[in-house]
């Protein structure tokens, strides 16, 4: 037996279904060739370059940012940081929005050559 129902769209979660410790409030985002992005504190150093990705959310003036998933290429200090996004011909940022990290945050747990960013729960048995 077949079913005709339409499967539900599929959207992504909102920045507050997301988990509180992976999302950081932006204060700037620059209009260059690498984007500079102002997150006071944002946590990353230079175990980040390269390997964390981050996602835009709800960013005002900047529409052109957001739902892009960026690479982080420097972590310049405590505030600021690059990403590979050229938004030389983006709209001026004008406040607001949310940095949301995809992955690559940096390892906490090494298993052989495997690296685990957060420690493996079985959440099969846990019906």
């Amino acid at each position: 037996m077949t079913s005709n129902a339409v499967p539900p769209s599929v959207t992504p979660p909102s920045p507050f279904e997301w988990p509180q410790d992976l999302i950081r409030d932006i204060s700037n985002i620059t209009r260059d060739s690498q984007a500079r992005v102002t997150v006071v504190d944002h946590g990353f150093d230079s175990s980040n370059e390269g390997v964390t990705f981050v996602t835009f959310k709800q960013v005002q003036g900047m529409r052109q940012i957001n739902g892009l998933d960026a690479l982080i290429q420097e972590v310049l200090d405590a505030d600021n940081f690059t990403v590979n996004i050229n938004s030389t011909g983006f709209y001026d940022y004008l406040g607001a929005g949310v940095l949301m990290i995809i992955s690559g945050i940096p390892p906490i747990e090494q298993q052989g050559f495997q690296y685990f960013n957060r420690p493996f729960q079985n959440i099969a048995n846990q019906l």
